[in-house]
């Protein structure tokens, strides 16, 4: 009697739990195969605009001491264009001003190699790009105008190894009385993460 109710279970076996398994194994990898030959592959290039981020001027005052700064955006072929225009005092007095990028959640920018972007700067004007951390760490890179009228340039996050590039706060363009002084202006186009 044993070995008929053994013999009912093998029949069952192989009449429908094995074709049914056999069944939901090809479809799961039908689909695993589809969607990864259908998922796109990751961007190499990440324009900062998509990601979400809040654009905007700053300036220092410390009555009677600071800056004054203003931005304006232009489009031309549907890509924004930063002008950013700042005053800085000439008579001694401390002041600073800047344009920044900021992520108020933080982005994760550790999987990024650079940062890029168009800089239209008078030659050998300077202003520091700054990357700073949600924790408030901050690190800084120079960057100048060369002698074209337009400057293409891409700057390891490497230079930011000590911010926290999972948790970045703001990218800016940051300028004070440390290094400039007086009335200037610069604008930044096509600013973008490299992979």
């Amino acid at each position: 009697m044993p070995a008929k109710k053994t013999n009912i279970i093998i029949n069952i076996l192989e009449k429908i739990v094995v074709p049914l398994l056999t069944a939901l194994i090809g479809a799961g990898m039908t689909y695993f195969v589809t969607t990864y030959e259908k998922a796109p592959p990751p961007q190499t290039e990440v324009p900062i605009e998509s990601m979400p981020v809040h654009i905007f001027a700053f300036a220092g005052n410390n009555n009677p001491e600071g800056g004054w700064s203003v931005m304006d955006v232009y489009y031309t072929d549907n890509l924004p264009s930063y002008n950013f225009t700042y005053a800085l005092p000439t008579d001694g007095k401390t002041g600073y001003a800047g344009m920044t990028f900021k992520f108020e959640q933080g982005a994760d920018l550790s999987e990024f190699e650079s940062v890029a972007f168009l800089l239209t700067i008078p030659p050998n004007e300077e202003a520091d790009l700054l990357v700073k951390d949600i924790a408030g760490k901050e690190l800084r890179y120079r960057v100048r105008g060369g002698p074209q009228a337009e400057t293409k340039l891409e700057i390891s996050l490497s230079n930011f190894k000590d911010v926290n590039l999972k948790a970045v706060r703001e990218v800016m363009f940051f300028v004070d009385t440390g290094f400039v002084i007086g009335d200037h202006a610069f604008s930044v186009k096509e600013m973008k993460f490299l992979r």
